[in-house]
């Protein structure tokens, strides 16, 4: 395309309306042309913007994600701009934007504005103004926030980037003083009246579909968004970011200990996913199930501590409580005697002696129970 029929082009343009001839005619001479192929990414949210785009055929769709997945947020078409409030603030894309057929673009970054300064200053003021009023991606550059209306007073939205798309996910939480403990149990299991903080912890993107938990929010590594995605793309999305019933805090949970697989996270990530579940299935008074659970926080935990990886005194001492507390809730009495000696004996217990507290409690308790089960079937006693 000919200077001229830039020209031409860019003298329609509402921002440029009006410019002295010489700025215009170095913003097209220090300017470059872009010809993009439909279905191609032009800029990904995150990234740093260092040029302003011109739409001067064709379009960009945009998203609010990286990868550019799930629901378009917007279109721009011949004659938008977009960018240079990010560009003019040396900050990164708000949104994504991927061409939705065959495009021609026009850009120019800082060596124009310079150039443009040169020709005139008042000319480059004008610009700057009239770029910044004109950016076409300032009305889609933040995720909606669901409206409070429809949530009872006790929760509110809490917003999260997904560690796999980097999208900006809301999901609902429960006030902090809306959270009133009934009781905890021995293996840290804490019971709420009311809302359950523990149903909104599994966090569900509605971009991409990944699952992960609040306490586990480190993005993904490039090579495992490949491995993760398209194992994605036919799971629901919807229906996870409000009020959440029984049923939907676990299937929720279940997502996320999914992802984590396909994911690879941690054992010791899977492990405290597992046992949360299993903490929900026990809420529900579902024996069966919360078992289930835990054997599975049980193979992890396992992992966890037979790899020895870096813990320290106070995370191996609940590290080998849980272990035998888990064993305790299952009836294996003699492996969980084994792990709760074991911390009366480790040499850091004293420093963190609430653990071997809770162990010689445990361990006085399967003592006891032993004992009623021996008067009950004494032909079994040894």
């Amino acid at each position: 395309m000919s200077y001229a029929v830039i020209s031409a082009v860019l003298e329609r343009i509402p921002q440029l309306i009006g410019l002295p001839g010489k700025a215009l005619e170095t913003i097209v001479r220090t300017g470059s042309l872009h010809k993009i192929p439909a279905g191609q990414v032009v800029f990904r949210r995150g990234e740093s913007a260092e040029a302003i785009y011109i739409v001067l055929l064709g379009g960009l769709t945009l998203y609010r994600n990286a990868l550019c997945l799930g629901e378009a947020i917007s279109q721009a078409g011949p004659g938008s701009v977009l960018g240079p409030v990010a560009f003019l603030s040396g900050g990164q894309w708000p949104v994504s934007g991927k061409s939705s057929a065959e495009t021609l673009l026009f850009s120019f970054g800082l060596a124009t504005i310079s150039r443009v300064e040169q020709v005139s200053g008042a000319a480059a003021s004008e610009l700057r103004l009239r770029l910044r009023q004109a950016d076409a991606l300032l009305k889609n550059s933040a995720a909606q926030v669901p409206g409070d209306e429809e949530l009872p007073p006790e929760l509110f939205w809490r917003s999260y980037i997904c560690p796999c798309c980097s999208s900006t996910v809301y999901s609902c939480a429960v006030r902090s003083r809306a959270q009133r403990v009934s009781g905890v149990e021995q293996d840290f299991y804490i019971q709420y009246e009311g809302h359950n903080p523990l149903y909104y912890a599994a966090i569900v993107c509605d971009a991409c579909g990944y699952a992960f938990d609040e306490a586990d929010r480190e993005p993904l590594r490039p090579a495992v968004k490949e491995v993760v995605l398209p194992r994605l793309a036919n799971q629901s999305r919807c229906g996870y970011a409000g009020v959440r019933t029984l049923e939907k805090a676990i299937d929720a949970y279940h997502r996320v200990i999914y992802c984590q697989g396909i994911a690879e996270r941690s054992a010791a990530i899977r492990a405290n996913s597992c046992l949360k579940l299993a903490w929900i299935y026990r809420g529900a008074g579902d024996r069966e199930m919360e078992n289930l659970w835990l054997k599975q926080a049980r193979h992890f935990f396992m992992e966890v501590y037979e790899k020895g990886q870096s813990l320290g005194t106070k995370q191996e001492l609940r590290l080998m409580y849980l272990l035998g507390e888990i064993h305790y809730r299952l009836e294996d009495f003699k492996q969980a005697v084994e792990w709760f000696s074991q911390i009366t004996h480790h040499p850091g217990h004293q420093q963190f002696p609430q653990y071997a507290r809770l162990a010689r409690q445990r361990w006085q308790e399967i003592r006891y129970q032993l004992s009623e089960i021996n008067k009950q079937n004494p032909e079994s006693s040894p």
